[in-house]
């Protein structure tokens, strides 16, 4: 289950020691394998839509693969040997290999179903449309992530505002000293930031947002963006044992 670089690196690990077991491979997208570190490269224009994929579709084949795309697994029942699909269908498995990757941690605030995300091919695509009609786009997390879209969308001429809940950029990265020369270097291109604080909620709809933050400021964009982390997709494992 999973469709990213470890399992494609497990296909091929397979394949170098037997090319007779059968293999089925299941990902809820429905497109072949590619690298959500790439995402920010295209946002940036750095790269083509096709330069974040790792192979082609033919690659499953190439490989005796059974690729069951855009069919996301929901269950795993060891009892059987099958997983179960969103679709019904059951595979069974004489061995099951979970690498299905991880998704943004958006934290639980009112209003966040309006905004984005920046991990899957989908919702880079999403961003990069959306990011173009807006002049003011605020990116909510300044880790690795955030820091890259906060460069993409400065190549792309667009006013940013970035909102960090520790108290200097890339905290799990930097020093003091590196993140305030970073911030100084944001700042000098334009980026509002403001530290030490949290979105308590965001308010409207469409192209006009309202972050609404912990020291009662009011950031007002046409978009809003999430880098809050990441969490393992291990929900469908639940229960199984």
């Amino acid at each position: 289950m999973g469709n990213g670089g470890a399992a494609i690196s497990a296909l091929r690990a397979i394949r170098s020691v037997s090319r007779s077991c059968r293999i089925a491979l299941i990902s809820g997208e429905d497109c072949p394998a590619y690298s959500p570190v790439l995402t920010t490269y295209y946002l940036a224009g750095s790269i083509p839509y096709r330069g974040m994929f790792l192979c082609r579709r033919d690659f499953y084949r190439r490989h005796g693969v059974r690729a069951i795309l855009g069919d996301p697994a929901v269950a795993v029942e060891p009892e059987g040997q099958r997983v179960l699909l969103a679709s019904g269908q059951a595979v069974p498995y004489d061995e099951v290999l979970i690498a299905t990757g991880s998704s943004v941690a958006v934290p639980p605030i009112p209003g966040v179903e309006g905004c984005l995300t920046l991990w899957t091919a989908q919702e880079a695509r999403q961003l990069r449309e959306q990011a173009r009609k807006a002049d003011r786009v605020a990116v909510v997390g300044a880790g690795l992530i955030g820091i890259q879209i906060v460069d993409a969308l400065l190549r792309w001429g667009k006013k940013v505002a970035l909102v960090e809940m520790q108290d200097r950029l890339l905290p799990r990265v930097m020093d003091g000293q590196s993140a305030a020369i970073l911030k100084e270097r944001l700042q000098a291109a334009g980026v509002d930031i403001h530290l030490s604080q949290q979105v308590r909620e965001v308010r409207g709809q469409g192209g006009n947002k309202e972050l609404m933050l912990s020291s009662g400021a009011v950031v007002a964009v046409g978009v809003v963006v999430f880098a809050t982390g990441v969490r393992p997709n291990a929900g469908l494992l639940a229960g199984c044992g």
